[in-house]
């Protein structure tokens, strides 16, 4: 009997608690279930006033006391799905209640994924309209309870295994994808600012990038500020295997690395982003970055910049180009100022470029072409033909290149100190112009866009200072020199100053005096070696050196055509002297000469006309007369004269004489 009455005790208890978990979990479920779908309904309701994407999640579920578990929380944007999260957290700050707002207190976000897909018209689909603009504009619109500053206490917000994809629609390649990012921020409320929450924390995906953060934001005015705002970027072969294939292939591509810092600090009026005042600093090191069949390494590059509407300073050092196996061009410094950040559509205002020993270096290839120069290509239009040596190859697609740079960038002013340029013609004979200054200001012709004017100078210190204008043609490239006024006083001094390398490349027979000349000059940059020029020049005062000679004159003027000529040159008072004394005089010449001289070749004068020459003739011991044994290269007795060749009289080896008339002669 005790038994029985045992047994039926126990089982009226688990009847009894078997009910109660029954009446409990109907009516308890119940309960947490319009606490869950209350909720839900608040999440919607806040996040859609203020963002223009449709919502969605899969479930929703509410963990007592304070903690809300949501899967598959997505934004859409008609068919794309631009963000996406599989599990988010929220903690909340006190126990939840149906008809009063949420109070939530801290975020984690478990492998959420974010979709930039470009549009053919622009912008990126869900992004760039992402904000409800009157919400933002206007906070007071928005119902009381559905504001994000009646729900939000957020203490803490984390995210990992993030991932970010770029899909451009007018790219045929496979999208870039970046995972592995990671996120934590502190945000408590600024006890002093009401309506103010700090945000410290780092962003990083590591070991390509770290940004730490040191802010504040007022979720009601939409006002975000920092005080410091860090960044760290190292790219090379250490982080290309860390990276997608896709993006691992564009970097290597285009060969990019450097380590990248960057500060800021500012605010930004999230309602008026245009109105924002940051200051940027940023310095990259070691960079290099391949394009076009070119390879631009840099030693460093510094930025510092008042953004979006202020001034933008810009300094590189040890810049180079390199093309070919050949350094093409570099530059010691390079700095650069801009007045603002161009406008969607605007062209970059470039107020003034300034290049410290900027060299270029044109050395023939053997193949017709320029070394280095040869090599490059353009990616205008996805193509990236080879920029041949001969014109009609080189000129479409360099023209494609220049229209679109100048299409794009507008130059103020350009500055030249300590310039360089090698030339070698095609003789051989490289022409070395070194340590010059010069200044350019280009601007837009009126009715014609495809043609700039220019005006400049161009001096070698100590030397010559000149000024030019002219035009620029973007379509033919090609420059017109109209007019460059050119003054030289050529002294001993003067040729002192020059570099050696630019001393060797000059004749050997050097010109004093007095110098101002007249110049127009015809470059078509995409064929450099048909270049033609005409010039007036006078020297004043001076004399030449030649062969050990020394041929004073009172004025000297020269006019012609380069390269093909004639030239014609006259001259009074000359002389030429032996030691102390003159050997030759005459008060007029004429000279003329069918082309220009050729480096290595002699000079070929096809009419000499003397009026009054006066000849003196003094023997020296060993044979021959002073001063005319050095003007024709014989130290003793010359030998027995031969007959004159049959297309005129030749002088020696340095130049040969057509025709000559001399007048009252002595």
């Amino acid at each position: 009997m005790r038994r029985w009455i045992i047994i039926g005790t126990v089982t009226l208890a688990v009847v009894l608690l078997l009910g109660f978990v029954s009446i409990w979990t109907h009516f308890g479920r119940s309960k947490t279930a319009e606490l869950e779908n209350w909720i839900g309904r608040q999440i919607v309701a806040v996040v859609q006033n203020y963002v223009q994407p449709r919502i969605a999640f899969a479930a929703l579920h509410y963990q007592p006391p304070r903690t809300v578990l949501i899967s598959g929380f997505s934004l859409s944007a008609g068919a794309q799905t631009i963000l996406s999260v599989d599990r988010t957290s929220l903690q909340l700050a006190e126990v939840p209640h149906r008809g009063k707002p949420i109070q939530v207190q801290r975020v984690e976000f478990e492998r959420p994924k974010l979709l930039f897909l470009s549009e053919e018209k622009g912008g990126l689909v869900g992004w760039t309209d992402f904000l409800n603009r009157e919400a933002v504009r206007r906070p007071e619109t928005v119902p009381a309870g559905r504001r994000f500053s009646d729900i939000l206490v957020l203490r803490h917000v984390e995210i990992h295994n993030g991932e970010v994809t770029y899909d451009d629609a007018g790219d045929d390649s496979a999208p870039m994808t970046l995972p592995g990012i990671d996120l934590t921020l502190d945000t408590p409320p600024d006890a002093e600012s009401p309506g103010w929450y700090r945000l410290m924390g780092t962003l990083q995906r590591a070991p390509v990038f770290r940004l730490q953060l040191d802010g504040r934001i007022n979720l009601d005015t939409a006002l975000l500020e920092f005080a410091k705002l860090n960044l760290q970027l190292a790219l090379g072969e250490e982080q290309y295997h860390t990276l997608p294939p896709a993006l691992q292939r564009l970097l290597r591509a285009h060969a990019v690395q450097g380590a990248l810092t960057a500060e800021a600090e500012g605010q930004i009026p999230l309602r008026k982003p245009g109105e924002s005042q940051v200051q940027v600093r940023a310095r990259l090191e070691d960079g290099t970055f391949a394009y076009g069949g070119a390879a631009f390494p840099v030693k460093s590059i510094e930025v510092d910049a008042q953004l979006p509407k202020g001034p933008i300073h810009l300094s590189a050092f040890g810049f180079a180009m390199m093309a070919g196996g050949e350094t093409i061009a570099s530059a010691d410094g390079v700095a650069l100022d801009l007045p603002m950040l161009p406008s969607a559509g605007e062209p970059l205002r470039i107020e003034q470029l300034q290049l410290d020993s900027p060299r270029l270096a044109f050395w023939r290839d053997g193949k017709g072409g320029y070394a280095g120069w040869s090599d490059l290509r353009t990616s205008s239009a996805r193509r990236g033909p080879r920029l041949a040596a001969d014109a009609e190859r080189a000129a479409r697609p360099a023209a494609e290149v220049v229209q679109g740079i100048l299409e794009k960038v507008s130059l103020g002013t350009l500055q030249v100190r300590n310039g360089g340029v090698l030339y070698e013609g095609r003789a051989g004979e490289p022409l070395v112009v070194e340590g010059f200054n010069a200044t350019l200001h280009p601007s837009r012709a009126q009715n014609a866009p495809e043609t700039w004017q220019i005006e400049g100078t161009f001096d070698v210190p100590s030397f010559l200072t000149s000024q030019f204008d002219g035009r620029f043609n973007a379509r033919t490239l090609d420059l017109d020199i109209e007019r460059l006024d050119l003054k030289a006083e050529l002294t001993e001094a003067g040729y002192a100053s020059l570099s050696p390398r630019m001393r060797k490349s000059l004749p050997a027979e050097q010109l004093f005096g007095g110098l101002t000349a007249g110049v127009q000059v015809h470059v078509p940059l995409a064929a450099p070696a048909q270049t033609t020029a005409q010039a007036q020049v006078e020297v004043t005062e001076g004399y030449v050196v030649y062969r050990d000679t020394v041929w004073p004159f009172a004025r000297l003027s020269a006019a012609g055509s380069w390269p093909e000529g004639p030239v014609n040159i006259t001259g009074e008072n000359l002389q030429m002297r032996a030691g102390e004394e003159s050997v030759f005089t005459v008060p007029s010449l004429a000279l003329e000469l069918p082309y220009v001289p050729r480096p290595g070749q002699p000079v070929e004068i096809s009419r000499l006309v003397l009026d009054s020459p006066q000849v003196e003739l003094r023997e020296v011991p060993g044979g021959g007369f002073a001063g005319w044994n050095e003007l024709l290269g014989k130290e003793q007795q010359p030998p027995a004269p031969r007959p004159p060749a049959s297309e005129g009289q030749e002088s020696g080896a340095h130049w040969r004489l057509r025709s000559l008339e001399a007048r009252d002669g002595a």
